[in-house]
């Protein structure tokens, strides 16, 4: 039996394990209650990370990471097997930067994930994408020593600052902070298509793949 499946939203061949098309984002399955070594051991290239990372995505909805006054991200990854956080922490990286650079990896949730996301590329072998993040964090430590609403993104309500800070803030992030940034998300492009991370992450899998298990399911009370 094939592996592939036309996908019902836009007719792209997928595999039948993908719980969403990388074509146009359906969901095709369900994320399973349990990852299990066996499970880890069926899925081969994007199907491991992508489910993976949609698994870790529900523990953190069923745990309250999405409210306001909820727990945070890194508690509560903190909690998990650790080939689950570091594909969780890689995809978000992937699909940040993909999407908007690294100044968007920064400024939405995943930039409280900076050194989780730094640690998780060296603990794989990926040194020459830690090398490019680890610049990235740098940057950014400068800019929240600067700039205290910045620094202070994420507090709810988001603290306003002074015009003058604000405007200081933009004129610094366009002359000298967007161009390193954009060229940093270049650098990142340009190795993930020549050496990517991935087959180091499938590797770190397998190897430790008695980290990985764990049941989002709560327990039965008899």
């Amino acid at each position: 039996m094939t592996d592939l499946i036309d996908c019902p939203g836009c007719g792209g061949a997928v595999s039948r394990r993908a719980l969403t098309c990388l074509s146009c984002g359906g969901m095709l399955n369900e994320v399973p209650n349990e990852v299990t070594p066996e499970l880890v051991r069926s899925l081969h290239g994007n199907e491991l990370p992508d489910l993976l990372h949609s698994y870790v995505a529900e523990v953190f909805s069923e745990s309250g990471c999405f409210n306001r006054d909820g727990p945070p991200d890194s508690g509560v990854l903190a909690s998990l097997p650790r080939v689950l956080r570091v594909a969780y922490t890689l995809s978000i990286l992937e699909s940040e930067v993909t999407n908007g650079g690294f100044y968007q990896w920064l400024t939405n949730s995943s930039g409280r994930l900076t050194q989780e996301t730094l640690g998780d590329l060296l603990i794989i072998g990926a040194t020459a994408q830690a090398d490019v993040v680890s610049e990235v964090v740098r940057l950014n430590q400068e800019l929240e020593s600067r700039y205290e609403s910045y620094r202070r993104r994420w507090e709810s309500p988001q603290p306003r600052g002074e015009p003058s800070e604000v405007d200081a803030f933009w004129t610094d992030m366009d002359e000298n902070y967007a161009p390193q940034f954009d060229r940093l998300s270049v650098e990142y492009y340009s190795l993930q298509d020549s050496d990517s991370a991935w087959p180091r992450f499938d590797r770190f899998a397998r190897e430790h793949i008695d980290e990985c298990a764990h049941n989002r399911s709560p327990p039965v009370n008899d």
